[in-house]
């Protein structure tokens, strides 16, 4: 069996020439910038031009390049050896902003050929602008190019054991390196993101604290003095915080020395190279800190490379289109961007939608024995309306939506599954059905006795069970 594994990250510029068009692509993802085309278009021109000239000199401290890809390659090369006992495994490596693109990339996992496709993604916290915007972009490229081989996404892994003990380790490492009094801080520094779209349900900063704490715990180091900051902030909107350029005031205040981790970063880059390790370096320095002290990104750390290969191996055997770190939902019910949403969506859509198939014939069986024109008939009247208008046509077309994402992720080969989507077509024709003899009892019109509406209401809880037992068991 062949396994293709998807290695998913940001990207970056390759060369000075590079800078403009890789903040265009940036800044022109509608996760990033959700205002509709042209406008979308244009602000990405007009940003991408008059941020250029300083990301090159950003990038000139570090070579004039970026050097994410060489990075990523090492770690799916070290995922390579250490999945061997799968059979013929490759790892592709698939950035959102450069190249190699989610367009490359499919082109080439398609000429591999594999049985079956892992997507994972190297940001551990899931965020709709991360994860999300990669993902999305990738199911797009895949299909365009007619890849069919099934595939489970990864979505996040804030709190797995490797990730955990690899970020452990190295701040372990930092601290037993420093000898100052006062104990140092510890500043668990991660991108930043607009509070509007944390307050939108994205679950990007629950997984970071939750990382955080995670490694703290792992560490077991009494009284240490830790906080979860965000950087890279930019632009008039108000970011959520605290931020650490300002935490690292606050610690030359305090005269006390900071270890600053990236949390939510696996790989050296720009964002690590340049702001920690140089700007945030010399505003330490200009804030009176005692001692700064960078840990380094978790690369091919062989713990951290353990849990992407241990994620690849619970991948290959599960059911569904996606899993966390834990196999199903890991976020609280208040984030609604989790990756998860839109399965819980439609699973709470279905409900509401077959109740009211169920319960609707009900009422038409009473109807049909009352005297038209009685008030018993025209209470009916008023609770069918409601039932079919308020509850019955909003469930329906969430389910439908909902239902028709989650089947981007499906394997069309499957012949239960057309089995299920040709019951879903038999519910389709008798909410229409319904809908019409509601009509008829509006107009006291109906011809159908009780007894015709009694067998009505069996023809829905038949195609439930059938849909259930398709989608749980999966015969063939």
């Amino acid at each position: 069996m062949k396994t293709a594994v998807v290695l998913f990250n940001l990207g970056g510029p390759d060369s000075p020439n590079a800078v403009q068009p890789f903040l265009f692509n940036l800044f022109h993802d509608p996760a990033i910038i959700g205002v509709p085309q042209p406008m979308r278009w244009l602000l990405a021109k007009l940003i991408s031009k008059r941020r250029a000239p300083i990301a090159r000199e950003i990038y000139a401290e570090i070579g004039g390049k970026s050097p994410l890809l060489g990075l990523t390659n090492e770690q799916a090369r070290a995922l390579e050896i250490a999945c061997d006992d799968l059979g013929e495994i490759q790892a592709f490596v698939c950035m959102r902003y450069w190249h190699p693109m989610s367009a490359e990339t499919a082109l080439a996992v398609k000429k591999f050929a594999p049985d079956r496709i892992i997507l994972l993604p190297l940001y551990p916290q899931y965020s709709t602008t991360t994860s999300g915007s990669s993902l999305e972009d990738w199911h797009r490229a895949a299909k365009s190019v007619g890849i069919t081989a099934p595939s489970v996404e990864v979505c996040c892994y804030p709190e797995s054991p490797g990730w955990i003990a690899a970020q452990s380790a190295l701040v372990q490492k930092a601290l037993n390196g420093l000898s100052n009094i006062p104990a140092p801080r510890v500043l668990f520094s991660a991108h930043g993101l607009p509070k509007k779209i944390i307050a939108k349900g994205d679950p990007y900063q629950w997984q970071v604290e939750k990382t955080a704490q995670a490694v703290v715990d792992d560490m077991k180091i009494d009284g240490l003095d830790w906080i979860v900051c965000y950087q890279s902030r930019v632009g008039p909107l108000e970011w959520i915080g605290p931020s650490t350029d300002d935490e690292i005031a606050r610690a030359g205040k305090d005269g006390v020395p900071v270890v600053v981790v990236p949390i939510a970063f696996v790989s050296e880059h720009s964002e690590t190279l340049v702001e920690l390790d140089i700007e945030y370096k010399e505003l330490a320095d200009e804030a009176g800190v005692p001692n700064y002290v960078r840990v380094s990104a978790v690369g091919t750390h062989p713990s951290f490379i353990d849990t992407l290969a241990g994620l690849v191996r619970k991948a290959v055997h599960h059911e569904g289109p996606r899993m966390s770190g834990k196999g199903d939902r890991l976020c609280p019910q208040s984030c609604a961007c989790c990756a998860f949403a839109n399965k819980a969506l439609h699973i709470i859509a279905v409900i509401a939608w077959m109740a009211g198939l169920l319960y609707l014939p009900r009422l038409y069986v009473y109807h049909a024995d009352a005297e038209a024109g009685s008030e018993f008939s025209e209470k009916l009247k008023i609770m069918e309306r409601r039932l079919l208008r308020a509850i019955m046509n909003p469930a329906m077309l969430v389910s439908l939506g909902a239902g028709g994402a989650l089947l981007a992720y499906q394997d069309f080969s499957s012949g239960w599954l057309h089995v299920k989507l040709t019951a879903i077509v038999g519910l389709l024709i008798m909410h229409m059905l319904m809908a019409k003899w509601r009509k008829d009892f509006e107009k006291d019109a109906n011809t159908h006795g009780h007894k015709f509406f009694r067998i009505a209401n069996e023809i829905p809880t038949v195609l439930m069970i059938l849909i259930v037992v398709l989608a749980v068991v999966k015969p063939f």
